[in-house]
């Protein structure tokens, strides 16, 4: 099972997922209950300025639920092939 989640509203998701013919569901997580759990609400920089976001990370769990290995600093290009690695 694969899903995503991210503080965006529900209705972003929905197109979002819409937009990139996503085979997934997008979970919505406002109030970053979720995502601060995680460990992946963080403080990031860019060009200099500080700001608080979701370090993009993909958490696999094995088959009784408990976390088998965590991805982060996720980088889109080699991330299929990263997943399959951590799995296999």
């Amino acid at each position: 099972m694969v899903f995503g989640v991210s503080p965006d509203s529900i209705r972003s998701h929905a197109n979002f997922i819409s937009k990139k013919g996503l085979p997934f569901g997008l979970i919505s997580d406002g109030d970053k209950q979720l995502t601060e759990a995680c460990g992946m609400w963080v403080e990031k920089k860019t060009f200099g300025k500080t700001y608080m976001g979701v370090e993009r990370s993909t958490i696999i769990f094995d088959e009784e639920g408990k976390v088998y290995n965590i991805l982060e600093k996720v980088k889109i290009k080699s991330h299929v092939e990263d997943i399959l690695n951590a799995i296999s």
